[in-house]
């Protein structure tokens, strides 16, 4: 497949197709994952594509977990771009995330805020030469926007104790390169606490 762009094109079209069946949605969208894992350059004139997917999932029938693989699917495919390149898909892949999460202030943010994790646990920028990883500079872009987050759910246990695990699944993985915002996350659970205590 990788080396007949024809094939390949008639392979996108027929997983594209069965995206949108209940009982094949999430077969596609692995299948799709593992094909961007697997032909990730190849992947590159479609990414268009798989964003206009991810960010109109909720019109498919597909489950949480084929959602997921549908991320993973843009995550495999970005792994290989330079890396401006990657950090510009990173970033608007974040901000459908974003997006998401902010129009659907319910249940279902959490689902996409475990989404927004796993992008930032998942994510791998494979050809980075730096020493500071790409994908912890683009959680601290971010870190205003979460930290908003936080404070608009604080009140809400459930969904405050996600972008908790969020944000500590981050620190535990990036360490000492959000250092930054150390104090910022100590001084949101410190304020959690209290209003609890009250």
């Amino acid at each position: 497949v990788s080396e007949n762009d024809f094939i390949l094109l008639e392979v996108l079209n027929f997983l594209a197709k069965n995206l949108t069946k209940r009982d094949l949605g999430k077969a596609a969208a692995r299948a799709l994952k593992n094909l961007c894992s697997y032909c990730h350059r190849q992947m590159l004139p479609y990414l268009a594509d798989l964003f206009n997917i991810v960010e109109n999932l909720n019109s498919l029938n597909l489950s949480e977990e084929g959602e997921s693989y549908m991320i993973k699917a843009i995550l495999e495919t970005i792994s290989s771009l330079p890396i401006d390149q990657f950090l510009v898909a990173m970033q608007k892949l974040c901000d459908i995330q974003i997006k998401k999460i902010q129009k659907f202030k319910n249940l279902s943010s959490q689902l996409y805020i475990e989404q927004l994790a796993m992008i930032f646990e998942y994510a791998e920028a494979k050809l980075s030469s730096s020493d500071f990883d790409p994908v912890a500079q683009v959680f601290l872009w971010y870190w205003s926007t979460f930290k908003e987050m936080m404070q608009f759910y604080q009140n809400d246990e459930t969904i405050f104790g996600k972008l908790i695990s969020f944000v500590e699944s981050a620190l535990k993985k990036f360490k000492m390169e959000l250092f930054p915002i150390f104090k910022d996350v100590l001084d949101l659970i410190l304020l959690t606490s209290e209003n609890i205590e009250l």
